[in-house]
């Protein structure tokens, strides 16, 4: 019942993004349409029903939940002429009212904690899709880079047809291993190494998913060109793929702590990507592209910030020599502005430092 809504959306992004993968699957409703559902596939889901809420009934017997108390009531001593006969002394009062918090059992919040079993049905399910799934990838996974895609499919079409599900498929494996990692519970042995070889496989198929991803969209980049978000989204697939593998050495060595790898990993990637200059690697990617292909979109790479001005500088002389003049016209502006040394921009400094030597040249 767990696995059955994570099946459903799994081989739903699956099959949107690998139109093989959706041609295998949609000979399943033939399949089913030969099946007959009679009276008696209804009375076993009534009894299969009812068996599930008579076992729920009767497992409170079993284990009933003890409610702690609402408060800590302290006893009160009834008065000296109700609490002992006429003429007789007592040493202890008698005592009414509820009894102190103590007096009962106390009872413990047990940690939320998934079941061994439960986990290596979901898991043994959502692997057999992934490994088929995986298996047909290879067929034509490692060529798309050359340019050899299914055919019929162009360009857009095979980057655009299955990357955001690929992603999407990733990040969620990435979610359970996460909280099987950190939330199951104790188990056997044997059961313990099921578990461990079903995330193994788990990992390694999103890692192929990812990879698969990243090559589509290396494939749309040299057809339609590199920008911000494509950039982006290459280093979140290269922070989810680091993530997974700290997740699968987590598997083996139960006592690295998690969350602090996790906590370094995202600052780590969030001053990488701020320090990378990704504004001068698009810049560098889309003139080799234009060297290839000829196809360049000069008014985008115009609008790209300081860091870019350099390369093109140093490259648009000889590679846009039409367009040369009116960048360097564009960029002028970098002159005029008045900043004071509080404010110094070092991206700002190295574009009129390079403008001004390709003046004097």
């Amino acid at each position: 019942m767990i696995a059955l809504p994570l099946l459903l959306i799994i081989i739903s992004l699956l099959t949107s993004a690998d139109r093989i993968f959706g041609d295998l699957l949609s000979t399943l409703p033939n399949w089913i349409d030969s099946l007959s559902f009679g009276e008696g596939s209804f009375r076993l889901l009534w009894i299969v029903i009812g068996g599930f809420i008579f076992f729920g009934y009767l497992w409170g017997f079993v284990q009933p939940y003890l409610y702690p108390p609402v408060a800590n009531y302290r006893p009160h001593p009834l008065p000296a002429s109700a609490a002992t006969p006429t003429g007789a002394v007592s040493s202890t009062p008698t005592v009414y009212g509820p009894q102190p918090l103590s007096a009962y059992p106390s009872v413990q919040r047990k940690p939320v904690r998934i079941d061994p079993i439960i986990m290596a049905t979901i898991l043994i399910l959502i692997n057999i899709v992934y490994v088929l799934f995986v298996v047909i990838q290879f067929s034509y996974l490692f060529g798309a880079g050359q340019g050899q895609i299914p055919d019929g499919s162009s360009y857009a079409e095979y980057a655009r047809s299955g990357f955001v599900e690929l992603v999407m498929v990733t990040s969620l494996n990435f979610i359970i291993m996460v909280c099987v990692l950190l939330y199951m519970a104790e188990s056997h042995r044997i059961l313990r190494h099921i578990n461990n070889s079903m995330l193994y496989i788990l990992v390694i198929c999103s890692g192929v998913m990812l990879y698969s991803a990243f090559t589509r969209l290396i494939v749309y980049e040299q057809a339609y060109g590199y920008t911000y978000i494509r950039f982006l989204v290459h280093a979140f697939m290269i922070f989810l793929g680091v993530l997974l593998l700290v997740a699968g050495l987590r598997i083996y060595w139960k006592k690295l702590p998690l969350a602090k790898c996790y906590i370094v990993l995202a600052l780590t990637a969030y001053v990488v990507v701020n320090y990378v200059g990704m504004d001068r690697i698009i810049a560098v990617q889309n003139l080799d592209r234009y060297e290839q292909t000829g196809q360049i979109d000069f008014e985008y790479l115009n609008g790209l910030s300081s860091d870019a001005i350099p390369v093109l500088l140093q490259r648009g002389a000889t590679l846009l020599p039409e367009t040369y003049q009116t960048f360097r016209q564009d960029k002028a502006y970098l002159f005029e502005k008045e900043q004071s040394w509080q404010s110094i921009n070092w991206a700002d400094y190295r574009a009129i430092r390079a403008l001004r030597n390709d003046v004097h040249s």
